[in-house]
């Protein structure tokens, strides 16, 4: 793999990366958090152990970048 130049466009570009990533990271949080109610009734958040897999494909074609998730290739 080569270095690419830092420029301003590939810092737009990781920075989109980045925050996909981190939305991502947060739906599957969010998704995999569970409410339920103790014994005296009280609703308490529960994170269950599910590992979510993120991959995302970053595509730049005719100057123009998208980010796709898996199985979004089309």
């Amino acid at each position: 793999m080569t270095d690419a130049p830092v420029t301003f466009t590939n810092l737009i570009a990781l920075s989109a990366i980045w925050l996909s990533a981190v939305g991502a990271l947060a739906t599957a949080v969010h998704h995999s958090a569970r409410a339920r109610l103790d014994r005296h009734g009280h609703r308490i958040e529960a994170l269950t152990s599910e590992v979510h897999e993120l991959t995302i494909h970053v595509v730049k074609q005719n100057g123009r970048i998208a980010i796709l998730e898996k199985g979004d290739e089309t």
